[in-house]
């Protein structure tokens, strides 16, 4: 594998001060050289390490920390932690977790304000927060907060893979789906082990109805999927991916593959369960029921109307098999 000896003087400097995560404009600065000049340099750099994203780069340079050369920030490794644990209290769903790695975040920007990586984080849990927002007014402005804030992020660093995911889940979520294939495509172009952006592509894609595409990319990164977050509702799409190409066989392994995780969310379990039924798996639910009981706690006006007492969709799917393409047609 190649490495930095592959370097002339100047890009070794350029990508040194890069894999510290200094901006394109502190580097230009650091070498004499324009902020274009830089990008051209990086592109030949990553072309001569054959590596296609930072976290490659750095390991291309450094096989330790204590390698590190003396222009980089004293503070670096320390932040450098620092922002990973705000990234694993990111991906948390719950708001202790999202508060700390919030707090995090800001105090990185706050101290190291040219890093796009804290500001990446910012717009990641703004964007968190839209999901949990009470009304679509209050969405929405989550939304534009997100993309601002990714923004910024990547006018320090446009190829901040990170950056890039963020932005192309609040267009996503936005409806500015073309503009968010766009994003995610380059976030994988910049960081292909970017486990969320691949789900985030994987929703666009079911999203633009390029199921074969969808389905082929899953079977790609299923693997390095199967321990992380993104595997239910990563799970799920494929799931519908396979039932809108009318492969129910394949449908249902997903679904069950959704099942088969404890750490399931009651949501998707239910479209889990859902989708189950759609392909009459009626003995696969029956058994998860016996398993362990999920509840369904977004209300419906079908929810209402069979006036379910704990919400569980499990006993409404159970009861009224005659009522499927309408259970299914609501949770989807």
């Amino acid at each position: 594998m190649p490495t930095r000896d592959a370097l002339t003087k100047t890009e070794l400097m350029i990508a040194q001060l890069y894999a510290d995560g200094a901006s394109f404009t502190e580097i230009a600065e650091s070498v004499t050289r324009s902020p274009h000049t830089v990008r051209s340099h990086l592109k030949s750099i990553y072309q001569k390490l054959d590596v296609n994203s930072k976290i490659a780069l750095r390991k291309s340079l450094y096989s330790t920390f204590d390698e590190v050369p003396v222009l980089q920030l004293s503070e670096t490794r320390d932040d450098w932690m620092m922002f990973q644990s705000g990234l694993l209290a990111a991906e948390k769903c719950d708001e202790t977790s999202q508060a700390e790695a919030k707090s995090i975040f800001r105090d990185l920007c706050d101290r190291r304000p040219a890093l796009s990586g804290p500001h990446a984080g910012l717009s990641f849990i703004s964007g968190s927060a839209a999901f949990a927002a009470s009304s679509v007014s209050d969405a929405s402005l989550l939304l534009d907060e997100a993309k601002e804030l990714a923004g910024i992020s990547l006018s320090h660093n446009s190829f901040d893979g990170f950056a890039h995911l963020s932005m192309a889940r609040a267009c996503a979520f936005s409806g500015d789906i073309d503009v968010a294939e766009e994003h995610a495509r380059f976030a994988l172009d910049c960081d292909d082990g970017l486990v969320w952006a691949q789900y985030m592509l994987l929703f666009i894609l079911v999203h633009k109805g390029e199921l074969q595409e969808a389905i082929n990319l899953g079977e790609r990164v299923r693997e390095r999927m199967r321990t992380h977050a993104a595997f239910e509702p990563a799970s799920l799409l494929l799931a519908f991916a396979h039932l809108g190409s009318n492969q129910y066989d394949e449908s249902a392994e997903w679904a069950l593959a959704i099942l088969e995780r404890n750490r399931a969310h009651n949501l998707v379990s239910s479209a889990a369960c859902c989708l189950l039924a759609k392909v009459h798996r009626f003995s696969e639910i029956e058994a998860f029921a016996q398993l362990e009981r999920r509840a369904f706690f977004t209300p419906t006006p079908l929810q209402h109307e069979l006036r379910m007492q704990d919400g569980a969709i499990l006993d409404l799917i159970l009861k009224h098999r005659d009522r499927v393409e309408e259970i299914f047609a609501r949770v989807a």
